[in-house]
């Protein structure tokens, strides 16, 4: 996967049901890239509605485009909760000790629950799983083997290649028991009936009382007797190694020029000429380290818009950035990044086509789908060729009288 434009634009087509070159509909491939793409700012969700209401004359009152709008809802509670989304605020009873590491059947996929144990093998080998395989290690993990939901969020958000941060943690958090919530938990029969390929008994077979009442005590289930062989887990890397880029770590000249830092999560189209130099500010992925396939991705990114790759403390690199005459940057929310940038003096580059804000927390997705609708009702409603697209794909399923 390349961190392009083509590629985002392909993604996109291929999710909403199309070829990217002809109107022929196809299954699409996984949900979830498109928001890799989204969360490296590849491409905006602005854009890809547009694309989609020209093309297919979809709007935010079809399921599809609201899976878009799911992205911007979690950075509008990241906007509003900021670094206290990743603090414990679950409804944990006092009296449960939750693990402070994952336990080694679960790191290597072994657990002997057979839909838990091929999420996570499925998740190492692509960095590719569905929202609800990630719902079921999840519940695995904290409910039934009570591993801190943070620990689990970290863990996994190294591996997956189409959760954000945000997204992730607040995933984990959900299944824990977020205030006023009960824990989430899946019977095993539910769960081998989505994956007709695993069938099986296993302690996890229990009714759903059963299973409630077990997250919400300090007991564990047993470890199963029955076990595949252990999965090695691939290395989570704190540091990019430099086999994995071309770009020089040899700085061009700043003296009296503005500057422009291109952070992970700013990988979208080059601004103007002035020098662009890629920013890894390893503090933060000391906290959050990420498997080789992200920082490929990422790296490669910065290749195509960045004359050179700066690896280190934002901190210290005062003296060079003290040559530049302004330095820009786009505005991130990711922890260590945001506040280094602040206090380098960086002028955040304004967005092109900004998603609104409805200026308050929503406690759901659905009050900020109406909020949004109140905002920019022009969301929910086809272009006049968004409406010529629609009705030919109606009579084309329909077909003739």
């Amino acid at each position: 996967m390349l961190a392009t434009r083509f590629a985002a634009l392909h993604c996109l087509l291929k999710l909403g049901g199309m070829q990217p070159s002809q109107n022929k509909y196809q299954p699409p491939e996984h949900p979830g890239l498109i928001h890799t793409f989204l969360g490296h700012n590849i491409l905006s969700t602005q854009e890809a509605l547009a694309i989609w209401n020209e093309r297919r004359g979809l709007t935010l009152s079809d399921h599809l485009s609201q899976s878009l709008l799911l992205f911007e809802y979690i950075q509008h509670v990241w906007r509003h909760r900021g670094d206290s989304l990743f603090n414990d605020t679950t409804r944990r009873m006092s009296h449960i000790r939750y693990r402070s590491s994952l336990p080694a059947d679960i790191r290597t996929a072994a657990t002997g629950v057979g839909p838990v144990d091929a999420a996570i093998r499925q998740l190492y080998q692509s960095g590719l799983i569905t929202p609800v395989q990630q719902s079921w290690v999840a519940a695995y993990a904290v409910n039934m083997r009570k591993v801190d939901w943070r620990v689990g969020a970290r863990w996994m958000h190294g591996h997956l290649l189409t959760g954000s941060l945000p997204s992730v943690h607040l995933e984990w958090q959900r299944v824990a028991g977020a205030p006023g919530q009960a824990p989430v938990v899946f019977e095993a029969t539910a769960m081998s009936g989505e994956m007709n390929s695993i069938r099986g008994t296993c302690q996890h077979d229990l009714p759903r009382d059963s299973l409630l009442r077990l997250a919400e005590s300090p007991e564990t289930i047993p470890a199963e007797s029955l076990r595949p062989m252990p999965l090695r887990e691939p290395r989570l890397h704190q540091h990019p190694s430099s086999a994995w880029t071309t770009l020089t770590t040899a700085l061009p000249p700043l003296s009296g020029s503005p500057v422009t830092l291109v952070h992970p999560w700013a990988l979208g189209p080059r601004e103007g000429p002035s020098p662009h130099i890629g920013i890894i500010h390893l503090p933060f992925h000391l906290n959050y380290p990420w498997s080789e396939a992200r920082w490929r991705f990422v790296l490669g990114g910065m290749e195509r818009i960045c004359d050179a790759l700066w690896i280190g403390d934002l901190a210290q690199c005062r003296q060079w950035l003290s040559e530049a005459r302004s330095i820009h940057c786009q505005a991130t929310l990711h922890p260590g990044y945001a506040e280094a940038f602040s206090a380098a003096g960086t002028i955040a580059l304004p967005e092109n086509d900004p998603f609104p804000e409805p200026g308050y927390l929503c406690a759901s997705f659905e009050i900020y789908l109406q909020a949004v609708r109140q905002l920019r009702p022009a969301l929910f409603e086809s272009s006049l060729r968004g409406q010529v697209a629609k009705l030919q794909r109606r009579n084309k399923l329909d077909g003739p009288y």
